[in-house]
C-alpha cells in the first residue's frame, strides 16, 4: 500500500492555559485528560515552570521524570516544548551583546533542545526581535540578518545531532521579523543549504494581523506624501519620513523604498491560507488560536469568537493539502509528515478555573468535531 503522501494530523494542547493555575505536572496533566478531555498530545510552554533561566539541573531531572510519569498514568504524551512569553518580550539571539546571544543559545535553545530529546519530543522558539537602530539602517539589518542565520544554522545542527525537529516562530511586524513568506521560506532554505540540518517553522493562525500595515506604498500614495510634505499614516522609516517632510522626488523616494524593502509585506502576508498552501509542509507544529484575521489575541474556539473567525478545522486541512499537492521545492528540508496543531490559548488572571476549562473544552471539542482520531493523513477529514 502507497503511504499518503500528506502529514498525519494530531490535535495538541500547549499547556499555556495553565500557567499560575495548574503548575506541577501533575495538575496540568490530570486537567488535560480528566476535564478538558479528548487530547494525549501536550506542548510544554517554557512558561509553566520549566524556563531554563530559572530551573537548577535537579530541578529540571525531576520535572522530565516526573513528566514520565504522569505520560504513562494519564495516556498523554509531551510531544513538543515551546518558548513563552518570557522570552517574546527580548531581542533573543539579536542583543547587541555576543556574550547575552551566546548564552541564550547556549542555555535557552541548546537546553531546551536537550530536554525535549529526554522526552522524545520537538522543540521551537521565537528567536529573536529587530531593534529600532537595526530597522532603519539597512547596513545593520542585513548584519543582523547574518547573525540570525549563524545562530539558527547552530541551532539546527544541535537539533540534529540529537534527533529532534526545531523551529522557529513566524510573526507579523518588522520588528518581530520573519514575518513575511519569503523571508520564512530564505531563512529555511539558506539554513539547511549549510550543512543540511533542517531548521522548520511555526505557523500561527493569527500570526497574519499586522502584514496589512505595512504594505509598500503606491506612486499616487507617494505622491500624495510628497506633495503634502507628510507621510501621514503610512508606516515607514525615519530617512523616509524625513525626504518626504524636506522636500522629495518620486524617484529619490522609491529607491529609498527599495533599500527599506525589508519594512514592507507582500500581497498574501496577511492571508492565513496563503500562509498555509506556501509553508505548512515545513510546519510540523502550528499554534492555534481564534481570530477574525485582525487580531492575535489567543482566543479560544467558542461560540462567541467562532462566530467572527476565520479558522475552522476544513479550511486549515484544505490549505495543508494544498501545500503538500505542490511540487518540492528544491533545496528546502524535508517536509514535516506529522502536524501538531496545538491549541496555544491565553486567559487572564480574572478569570475563573472553571471558564477556562470550559473555553478549552469546547475548542476541543469544534476541532474533534471534525479530526476526531489523531495520526490520520490530512486529507482523510476531507
Amino acid at each position: 500500500m502507497t503511504e499518503s503522501k500528506y502529514p498525519r494530523i494530531h490535535l495538541t494542547i500547549d499547556n499555556c492555559f495553565a500557567i499560575k493555575r495548574w503548575v506541577k505536572p501533575e495538575e496540568w496533566a490530570r486537567i488535560i485528560r480528566e476535564e478538558i478531555g479528548g487530547i494525549t498530545c501536550v506542548q510544554a510552554s517554557t512558561d509553566l515552570e520549566i524556563d531554563l533561566d530559572f530551573c537548577p539541573p535537579d530541578y529540571v531531572e525531576n520535572w522530565i521524570k516526573e513528566v514520565k510519569r504522569c505520560e504513562e498514568k494519564y495516556g498523554i504524551k509531551l510531544v513538543s516544548f515551546y518558548s513563552g512569553y518570557a522570552t517574546y518580550r527580548s531581542v533573543n539571539l539579536l542583543n547587541w551583546d555576543k556574550s547575552y546571544r551566546d548564552r541564550f543559545r547556549d542555555v535557552y535553545i541548546f537546553g531546551t533542545i536537550d530536554m525535549a530529546q529526554e522526552l522524545n519530543a520537538n522543540a521551537g522558539a521565537t528567536l529573536q526581535a529587530f531593534s529600532e537602530e537595526m530597522l532603519q539602517d539597512p547596513k545593520k539589518f542585513a548584519a543582523a540578518e547574518e547573525m540570525l542565520l549563524d545562530y539558527a544554522v547552530q541551532s539546527a545542527k544541535h537539533a540534529k545531532d540529537k534527533g529532534i525537529l526545531y523551529g522557529f516562530e513566524q510573526m507579523y511586524t518588522p520588528t518581530q521579523g520573519l514575518w513575511r513568506i519569503k523571508d520564512v521560506k530564505k531563512l529555511i532554505r539558506n539554513v539547511y543549504k549549510h550543512n543540511k540540518a533542517p531548521l522548520y517553522t511555526t505557523i500561527d493562525t493569527a500570526h497574519m494581523a499586522g502584514q496589512a500595515g505595512f504594505y509598500m506604498p503606491s506612486d499616487r500614495q507617494f505622491e500624495e506624501m510628497i506633495n503634502s510634505r507628510s507621510a501621514k499614516a503610512f508606516r515607514l522609516p525615519d530617512e523616509m519620513k524625513f525626504m518626504i517632510s524636506k522636500g522629495t522626488t518620486l524617484a529619490e523616494l522609491k529607491k529609498a523604498a527599495n533599500r527599506y524593502e525589508y519594512w514592507f509585506s507582500n500581497k498574501g502576508d496577511e492571508d492565513l491560507f496563503c500562509w498555509l498552501q506556501e509553508v505548512s509542509c515545513y510546519s510540523p507544529i502550528m499554534h492555534m488560536q481564534q481570530t477574525d484575521g485582525s487580531y492575535s489575541a489567543h482566543r479560544p474556539f467558542t461560540e462567541q469568537y467562532n462566530k467572527t473567525g476565520i479558522v475552522n478545522p476544513k479550511d486549515v486541512l484544505e490549505a495543508i493539502v494544498k501545500c503538500y499537492d505542490k511540487s518540492i521545492e528544491k533545496d528546502m528540508p524535508p517536509r514535516a509528515q506529522d502536524i501538531y496543531l496545538a491549541f496555544e490559548l491565553f486567559f487572564g488572571v480574572t478569570d475563573t478555573k472553571e471558564a477556562i476549562i470550559s473555553a478549552m473544552k469546547e475548542s476541543v471539542s469544534f476541532w474533534r468535531d471534525v479530526i476526531k482520531q489523531d495520526g490520520k493523513q490530512a486529507d482523510y477529514w476531507l
